[in-house]
């Protein structure tokens, strides 16, 4: 969802940044990776369970590797997720300011998900190389969020200016 919103934006901040077109390009990558790491998240808890379970021909401990990789993959790219909604927050069409930070809190919300999992499968190693790297790319995400406020095109929270009193859409 994050970078669909993102694909969005980008495809309508033309005017405003020339990198428009390739920040929708990544979007898009970024949309459909996203979906792919869905699909892979799904297979990889469903072989460890088998695993566990004994199924033939699964090993425990590849499988729990899976179970790691994919949520690790899935924090990298809603980091990455995370910046192109900066990007376009800063420099894409200010009416959309706020679908770009929705779009980021979306897809820091996942790199925490993500990092929840991985700690969850990795209880005894609390200092292992990539929860140390998830959670620096969660608070370096969240850190780059937080950079941009909450400002409006107008100054203050939301999409664009208030329309005066009186004035009403035709």
């Amino acid at each position: 969802m994050a970078a669909a919103l993102l694909e969005k934006v980008a495809s309508l901040s033309g005017r405003q940044w020339l990198g428009a077109t390739g920040a929708r390009e990544r979007a898009t990558a970024m949309r459909e990776a996203a979906g792919e790491l869905v699909d892979a998240d799904a297979i990889a808890y469903t072989e460890f369970v088998n695993a566990r379970r004994g199924g033939p021909g699964l090993d425990l401990e590849e499988a729990r590797a899976l179970t790691i990789e994919v949520p690790m993959r899935t924090v990298r790219a809603a980091a990455e997720t995370v910046e192109l909604a900066w990007a376009l927050a800063e420099l894409g069409n200010p009416n959309l300011r706020s679908d770009s930070l929705v779009a980021g809190q979306l897809a820091l919300a996942g790199a925490q998900a993500a990092l929840i999992t991985m700690t969850a499968n990795l209880p005894d190693s609390p200092r292992d190389a990539r929860l140390i790297e998830a959670r620096r790319l969660v608070r370096s995400a969240s850190g780059r969020l937080r950079s941009t406020g909450a400002r409006g095109s107008a100054g203050g929270p939301g999409r664009g200016r208030a329309r005066p009193a009186g004035k009403r859409r035709p």
